[in-house]
């Protein structure tokens, strides 16, 4: 089980809104998704992260994005279908695109003992 995202959002310095509504006398449950960039073939693909995103939320829990802080392995220029060897990006920065924002670094999520 999860730490209390809850506490670790709280303690954070960015302000973390989520719009998910418990209808039950019952705790959400916040569920972890762990995304690695911004992109097909050299990320997390927008589409199946909407996809776990919405999925999440209609079943009355809470997603919590978290990326790891690290260079990005390969780059991949889009338009030429090829690897861009002249940009460096950071896989949590691409992360927030998706999140918009919304993300912490993967080392802040901890385990229940």
């Amino acid at each position: 089980m999860l730490k209390s995202v809850k506490s670790i959002l709280c303690s954070s310095a960015v302000k973390y809104q989520f719009a998910v509504s418990c209808y039950s006398s019952k705790a959400c449950p916040s569920i972890a998704v762990v995304l690695s960039g911004c992109g097909v073939n050299d990320g997390t693909e927008v589409h199946e992260a909407s996809a776990v995103l919405s999925h999440i939320t209609r079943n009355r829990a809470v997603p919590h994005m978290f990326a790891p802080d690290i260079p990005q392995a390969d780059v991949i220029n889009h338009l030429e279908c090829k690897p861009d060897t002249t940009h460096c990006r950071n896989v949590l920065v691409e992360s927030a695109r998706i999140a918009r924002g919304q993300i912490l670094p993967l080392s802040e999520l901890v385990r229940n003992s």
